[in-house]
């Protein structure tokens, strides 16, 4: 990798305020982003210049929705302030904590704000604004340049934006992401040209990209700026409702896009839907992230288009991925400029650090979100390819293993995802933790309270969850019994991009899954169908014994077995 001061094109060395104000004085004309015109898709887009991107921001107006938050980044840094958003979807508690962590005193709001706004207020003294609507600020009369000349060198460490970690695991914590860890993203275009291999962003240059995450998030923001601005795409935005795999549909067929990038649960339901599924093959490829998805989904999507495995993290933006062959979906090439070392964990699993190397200096973001650092493990867990070399499939983060109360241990990902792809199920969150053995927590797609209809349904979910076990260590095998579905009035909770926020879910429900398990009395009586041993003679003693210990861990022995070598 180069270690020269002088990069082609300034690659590595950009600033997204420059870059947005140069193209406003170059190519006013060209699209920033569109969004549609009304809920109806077909009623066609408005259209967003750089120009009046440019001016949206130098006018000053900000506030908290779409486009705005893109525009209020970008004010904020050329003013000297920092933009900080928090989910609406938050408990008022991380709220709270978040805005004392961020010394935030001044709340921007829409004039239609979300309900959390009044009892922040009430709990927080701050300093309210409401903001006009979208609209005023694209059509606002051209305003006064309000350049920005802070060199690279200068800002690579200031603030470019505050945001805060998906809260999956307990309180979301906040996270100041500075200039350069974004530019990273822009040095990997310089990759080419020193003869490394070329990075996946490589094939979004120039396209129109529908990109649904919500702009509060760090998906939807790193999309709609850096990687925007960065590799000169068009964003297409839905329009302000919630996602379905319909509303992304009728963006696919009347937004002109090229490209997708979707929550894995979305991608699920547009398998599911011919149609749907259908018009996947007039895209260029299919991105998702967020969470693992099925093989069969997975699979179905290779046979349209091409799907993009891809990894971030609030922390450090995006990873640098090379471009893999469609049959390889499932797995992702990390490229040498991030520097990976991958760390034996436990069974077939390894844990992912980024080493500090000056050499890849412009290349390691993370690096500059936490200078103080030389290594930094995202905490995500990853399984080799069975036969090429440098391939590593996402198994999940360290802190979703299930440790169960015999100290097997189990990765519930790939069992969720399979779940997760039955047609009547929206999303699956399989527990066990000090327990002797799991169980899983399911929310329909179409929740209901109607209890016969919960036992039809279940019969015809078991079917997955069979094949689900078949896959599955005999440790982590789900019984029929300890099948709960949520209820309608409490579903699970969602991080901003939409996945599941397993803790707090699972503590939400922490009463109804105690109850579950002593309905089921697995605790008490280990799991092995409580299968009876026969004492009428040796023979049958031997018989009953080597059933046993098949149904409960897998494993078939003879008579003549020792039974601690075959556990090895």
């Amino acid at each position: 990798m180069t270690s020269s001061s002088e990069y082609p094109l300034g690659y590595g060395q950009r600033l997204v305020p420059h870059i947005i104000d140069d193209r406003a004085r170059e190519n006013p004309s060209q699209l920033f982003a569109t969004f549609p015109k009304s809920s109806r898709i077909e009623d066609g887009f408005h259209e967003v210049t750089y120009g009046q991107f440019a001016n949206a921001i130098n006018a000053s107006y900000i506030g908290p929705s779409e486009l705005r938050y893109a525009i209020l980044t970008v004010g904020a840094i050329k003013t000297g302030h920092k933009a900080f958003f928090p989910s609406p979807r938050n408990s008022i508690e991380a709220h709270l904590s978040l805005l004392e962590s961020a010394c935030c005193d001044v709340l921007l709001t829409a004039k239609k704000c979300h309900p959390v706004v009044e009892e922040i207020v009430y709990r927080r003294s701050m300093r309210r604004i409401v903001v006009p609507e979208l609209e005023e600020w694209i059509s606002a009369p051209l305003a006064l340049s309000y350049p920005f000349e802070t060199t690279f060198a200068k800002a690579r460490y200031e603030p470019f934006v505050a945001l805060h970690t998906s809260g999956s695991t307990g309180l979301p914590k906040l996270v100041v992401i500075p200039h350069g860890t974004l530019a990273s993203i822009d040095a990997w275009q310089l990759l080419p040209s020193e003869g490394a291999s070329p990075t996946i962003i490589q094939s979004f240059q120039g396209i129109r990209l529908f990109m649904p995450f919500p702009p509060f998030h760090a998906a939807g923001l790193y999309i709609m700026l850096p990687l925007a601005v960065f590799c000169n795409i068009t964003i297409v935005l839905p329009p302000a409702e919630p996602l379905t795999a319909e509303l992304a549909d009728s963006i696919h067929v009347h937004g002109n896009v090229e490209g997708t990038i979707l929550p894995t649960s979305v991608l699920s339901d547009i398998v599911k839907d011919t149609e749907l599924y259908n018009n996947l093959q007039n895209l260029k490829f299919v991105a998702f992230g967020g969470a693992p998805l099925s093989k069969e989904v997975g699979d179905a999507v290779k046979a349209k288009s091409w799907p993009v495995n891809w990894l971030g993290a609030t922390e450090l933006c995006f990873t640098a991925l090379e471009k893999m062959h469609a049959d390889d979906w499932e797995y992702m090439k990390f490229h040498d400029c991030m520097g990976i070392d991958f760390r034996y964990h436990g069974e077939d699993l390894y844990e992912m650090f980024i080493i500090r190397d000056d050499a890849l200096n412009l290349y390691q973001g993370i690096f500059c979100t936490f200078p103080h650092l030389r290594e930094y493990s995202m905490k995500d867990l990853y399984s080799k390819h069975a036969t090429k070399e440098g391939l590593w499939r996402y198994r999940g983060r360290s802190d979703d293993v299930i440790v169960f109360s015999n100290g097997e241990k189990m990765n519930p990902l790939t069992i969720e995802a399979r779940i997760s792809s039955h047609e009547m199920v929206s999303s699956a969150l399989v527990l066990g933790n000090d327990r002797f053995q799991s169980a899983v927590l399911v929310e329909l797609a179409k929740p209901t309270y109607d209890q016969e209809y919960q036992r039809q349904l279940l019969d015809s979910i078991w079917t997955t969850v069979e094949q689900a076990n078949e896959t599955t260590e005999a440790h982590g095998r789900i019984s029929k019994s300890l099948i709960m579905f949520t209820s309608p009035d409490k579903p699970m909770l969602r991080a901003g991009k939409g996945t599941v926020q397993r803790k707090l879910t699972l503590d939400a429900y922490g009463k109804e899954i105690e109850a579950l398990y002593i309905a089921s009395n697995v605790d008490a009586t280990p799991l092995a169908d409580q299968h009876t041993l026969d004492t009428e003679n040796i023979d049958s003693l031997s018989s009953s014994l080597t059933t046993l210990i098949f149904r409960s861990t897998g494993i078939l022995l003879d008579p003549e077995d020792e039974i601690f070598e075959k556990r090895h």
